[in-house]
Parts: C-alpha cells; sequence; structure tokens
C-alpha cells in the first residue's frame, strides 16, 4: 500500500488488507470486533467494527483512526473524538522502535553476596 493511499479518507476499499487482518487472516493478527465507547460511555458497533488510534492527530479535538469492518476487505481511515475509547494504538515501525525502552544495565555486586546462616 503506497503513501497517497494510506491517506484517503473513510473508505478505502484497500482490498486485501483489512482481510489479512481479520480472524485467520494469515498475518497472526485476529482483530477483535469489539467496536468503541463514545464519550458518553456508550458501545458502539459491538461485533462490527475493529477501531484503533493511530498517532496521527487531526486537530486539537480528533485523532485519525483505522477500522476494520467485519463486513469489508478494506480499512476505514476516520477522525475520531479524543474523549472516545478505542481499543489500541497504531505506531509505525521507526516511531514503535524509538519508543521501546532501554533495556536495564545489568548491576554486579563488588562481592557476590551469601545467604544468611542463623
Amino acid at each position: 500500500m503506497d503513501e497517497d493511499e494510506l491517506d484517503i479518507n473513510y473508505n478505502r476499499n484497500s482490498g486485501t488488507v483489512g482481510r489479512l487482518l481479520k480472524t485467520d487472516g494469515g498475518l497472526s493478527f485476529d482483530a477483535d470486533y469489539v467496536g468503541l465507547l463514545n464519550s458518553a460511555g456508550n458501545r458502539l458497533y459491538p461485533d462490527i467494527k475493529a477501531c484503533f488510534w493511530t498517532a496521527t492527530q487531526n486537530g486539537d479535538k480528533y485523532s485519525w483512526s483505522r477500522i476494520i469492518d467485519k463486513t469489508k476487505d478494506g480499512i476505514d481511515r476516520l477522525p475520531n473524538s479524543k474523549e472516545f475509547k478505542l481499543s489500541v494504538r497504531c505506531v509505525k515501525a521507526a516511531e514503535a522502535e524509538e519508543a521501546q525502552p532501554e533495556k536495564p544495565k545489568e548491576v554486579r555486586p563488588d562481592k557476590p553476596s551469601r545467604p544468611k546462616t542463623r
């Protein structure tokens, strides 16, 4: 999928991409169709849509989301209120690598500790 296709809003009809992310789609990523919660706490689209945040904002009150619909093979790109609750946030691989915490440094005591005896 090229950069221009990634930026198309709403139903992108992106062919097999959405199908591959569905249960048993072949990528070992099984989209869970839990829908989302709106700002009033109402559950929308349960058992129909899997909704994921992206790291891209759309103004002060909205961020972009990706939606996998059980009935379509494409992936939708929609702005959603930041007050909504979606399943997870998707990040680009480069951003994910930057966000990885540093591995803790190995600490070695000057003298090996021995168990206390009574």
